[in-house]
């Protein structure tokens, strides 16, 4: 009885490795035929690339505004203030 119990189990588990198996070999077959299929992205990594692009911007923004200080005053006033600034 034992023994037909172990045998079960054995051939269940050999079924499910040989399923596993064969359903990788299905999508390396699948990956194959469409390289360029996109991999879908989870929500953790969408509010991770949405936040790096957040930041970005503002890195922008705040270069944008910079720039327009720049060029509105001179270089020469902002290169005077920082050297006001050392002494």
């Amino acid at each position: 009885m034992k023994r037909l119990r172990f045998l079960r189990i054995f051939l269940d588990k050999r079924e499910k490795i040989e399923a596993r198996e064969k359903k990788k070999a299905e999508k390396e077959i699948e990956k194959e035929k469409n390289p360029d299929k996109p991999k879908k992205t989870s929500a953790a990594s969408k509010a991770a690339k949405t936040k790096k692009i957040k930041k970005q911007i503002e890195g922008l923004d705040l270069l944008k505004d910079v720039m327009s200080q720049i060029t509105g005053s001179g270089v020469a006033t902002c290169v005077d203030k920082a050297f006001d600034k050392k002494i």
